[in-house]
């Protein structure tokens, strides 16, 4: 690598790629800061996982900021266990 305080040390270099592995993965999950840019954001991430969601309203409760309320959807009932348990509702089991 062409990095100057980059180790040599085989170690002390794995300790370094995974520092800035976790340092780039912490600012890709942060979000835009742009307030429309981070309302879609936000609600991509919601339609990816209720949990999501929840994790991310904590969170900006937790730093002081506000959350901007959507009006409420209903929600599609989640059926869980996939193309087996789809059968097995099909044919009342």
């Amino acid at each position: 690598m062409l990095i100057a305080n980059y180790p040599e040390d085989s170690t002390l270099r794995r300790h370094v790629d995974g520092h800035a592995r976790f340092r780039l993965q912490a600012f890709m999950a942060a979000g835009p800061t742009d307030s429309t840019l981070r309302r879609h954001f936000e609600q991509i991430r919601a339609s990816a996982s209720p949990d999501v969601a929840i994790a991310n309203e904590r969170a900006n409760t937790a730093n002081g900021a506000t959350a901007e309320r959507t009006p409420e959807q209903p929600q599609a009932t989640a059926r869980k266990g996939g193309f087996f348990a789809w059968l097995s509702r099909l044919f009342g089991g």
